[in-house]
């Protein structure tokens, strides 16, 4: 226990020692300045002249050492420059602040400011302010004296004045963080030329196919220029365009709209644009039944918009535009038959098949169908997907492709990427059974 006594006595004894020699310790420095190059003289008390270490820091980023050192600015203003000195039983600093360049640090700080009308506006008196700088140390601090009366903060408030018709001479202050000011002053018309209702811009669309849209503009008195912005880049200065997008999706329509007296007005819309084509999903395919040279037609149509336009072509010269002919053959042999459907938006379906006349021929009744079409959930354009379904003939089948832009392939179901998506294409595919018999659609 005594012990214990005797440590904490020596420490109590060890620390009260440190902190009167740490007390004995001081720095501090005097400086002069010849321009942007200050000199720095250091001196302590209390401590080992010849064991001390000096550590400076500018106050702009940079840092030095030694008893007396210079230092160059890079510009002018107030710094915070600090020296630490250190020897074996001390570690001290001193802080001051250092103005370079000038005597006066508010010299040189300056502001400007403007105030303007909104011509896009109908709202009369409402005045836009805005102030700028020059030198000072910021952050700023901004106070408005709108003239009259009021007041209000800020690099770019806005007033409306209740009587628009008179000018007011308004003041900006402003302050920086070293409690330099500056003042600027003027004067502004509160009435706003362009305060006018019959000045308007508005606009309606409707939508068209395959991703065209068409635009309507209204305006008031009769504007001297148009420009609308659609949102994916493009442009016009018509006052009722119409545009065609690349793909489907929203997209932010802005129309700004000029008139003769410099006033303007702008309205925005967001236009959603779906891939409503028509013609997704309309087909046309025929059933036959020959007896003897006598051939009766029933077809069937699928999608789109009746009525419907039938052009046949019987493979013989022969045609017809009835929706189920009978068609008599002047010869027997196999004939191939094409359908031709348009509904009423002009959108067509393409069948062809055979049948054979007058014969037991064993390709009798031997037809397929197929179908083509682009995946919905797919960013690729040009992608389509076909497939073929045949109906009699012997199997197995083997598939030849023509996909209608130059290019073929095989299979029950292959796709194909088109390199110019923006058109429509004829495909064929002819599918042969194991008898050697054919059947094309």
């Amino acid at each position: 226990m005594k012990l214990f006594k005797l440590l904490g006595l020596l420490t109590a004894l060890f620390l009260s020692y440190t902190t009167q020699i740490q007390a004995q310790c001081t720095v501090t420095y005097n400086w002069t300045a010849s321009g942007n190059v200050v000199a720095f003289s250091g001196s302590t008390s209390g401590m080992n002249s010849s064991s001390t270490f000096y550590s400076w820091s500018f106050g702009d980023g940079s840092f030095g050492s030694g008893l007396n050192p210079s230092h160059t600015y890079s510009g002018t203003g107030s710094y915070s420059v600090c020296v630490t000195a250190s020897d074996s039983n001390c570690t001290v600093t001193y802080c001051d602040s250092v103005t370079v360049g000038n005597s006066n640090p508010c010299t040189g700080f300056s502001a400007t400011a403007w105030a303007y009308t909104d011509t896009s506006s109908n709202t009369n008196g409402l005045v836009y302010f805005g102030a700028q700088t020059t030198s000072g140390n910021p952050q700023f601090a901004y106070t408005w004296d709108f003239g009259d009366g009021n007041f209000g903060t800020g690099q770019n408030p806005n007033h409306t004045y209740a009587n628009p018709n008179n000018w007011y001479l308004y003041c900006v202050t402003v302050t920086d963080t070293l409690g330099c000011t500056a003042t600027y002053c003027d004067s502004v018309d509160a009435n706003n030329p362009c305060a006018d209702t019959s000045l308007f811009a508005n606009m309606t669309y409707t939508t068209g196919f395959n991703n065209w849209i068409h635009f309507t503009s209204y305006t008031g008195t009769n504007p001297s220029s148009y420009y609308w912005a659609f949102g994916d880049g493009t442009t016009s200065n018509l006052a009722h365009p119409s545009h065609q997008y690349n793909s489907s999706g929203s997209y932010t329509v802005t129309l700004v709209v000029y008139f003769p007296n410099g006033c303007s007005r702008y309205q925005t819309f967001v236009v959603n644009v779906v891939n409503n084509n028509p013609c997704n999903g309309f087909s046309a395919s025929y059933t036959s039944s020959v007896n003897g040279s006598v051939v009766s037609f029933a077809s069937t149509v699928n999608g789109a918009g009746g009525p419907y336009n039938y052009s046949w072509n019987f493979g013989d010269g022969g045609t017809s535009t009835a929706t189920n002919p009978l068609y008599t053959y002047s010869s027997n042999g196999n004939f191939g038959v094409s359908l031709i459907v348009t509904d009423s938006n002009g959108c067509t379906a393409n069948y062809w098949d055979s049948v054979s006349v007058g014969n037991s021929n064993p390709c009798s009744g031997f037809s397929t169908t197929a179908w083509g079409y682009s995946d919905t959930s797919s960013t690729s354009n040009g992608l389509v997907y076909f497939g073929a379904q045949p109906s009699g003939g012997s199997p197995v089948y083997g598939y030849t492709w023509d996909f209608g832009d130059g290019n073929f392939g095989t299979g029950q179901y292959p796709s194909h990427t088109y390199s110019n998506p923006n058109n429509w294409y004829l495909y064929c595919v002819t599918v042969t059974d194991t008898s050697g018999c054919t059947a094309t659609y």
